[in-house]
């Protein structure tokens, strides 16, 4: 192949490599940030009842291993309302649901937030049990 030919092709590639990032940046941080930015005073209200509620959920399941009781139902539903209002509906899925829970027990940070919110240090490991 041609030097010149051989160089397009590359730039080709680094440019569609380059919009597909740029579409994923897009899609998973400035439409939700746009989206959690144009909630009304009456919305981030709720979002904070449902914080609270979440954490009192959270901290009534600890070191519970049955997801089938109506408590942990119920957490799961607080929690999917708390994403619906702050990602764009078209991301909800169950997949990406649990696959937050993984990164809330990943990241050191968001474990602490969710161990800190209940009182329970436990909280963390319980989350990792129902991934």
């Amino acid at each position: 192949m041609q030097p010149l030919r051989q160089k397009q092709l590359m730039i080709m590639k680094h440019n569609t490599v380059k919009k597909f990032v740029k579409n994923i940046v897009i899609q998973q941080l400035i439409i939700p940030i746009k989206k959690f930015n144009s909630l009304s005073e009456i919305d981030m209200t709720h979002l904070q009842e449902l914080k609270n509620q979440i954490l009192a959920a959270l901290k009534s399941l600890v070191g519970t291993q049955n997801l089938d009781q109506p408590a942990a139902k119920q957490l799961f539903e607080l929690h999917k309302e708390f994403l619906l209002m702050t990602w764009p509906k078209e991301q909800y899925s169950p997949e990406a649901h649990k696959g937050l829970a993984a990164m809330y027990v990943s990241d050191p940070r968001f474990t602490k937030y969710y161990e800190e919110g209940t009182g329970e240090k436990r909280c963390g490991r319980n989350v990792k049990s129902h991934n």
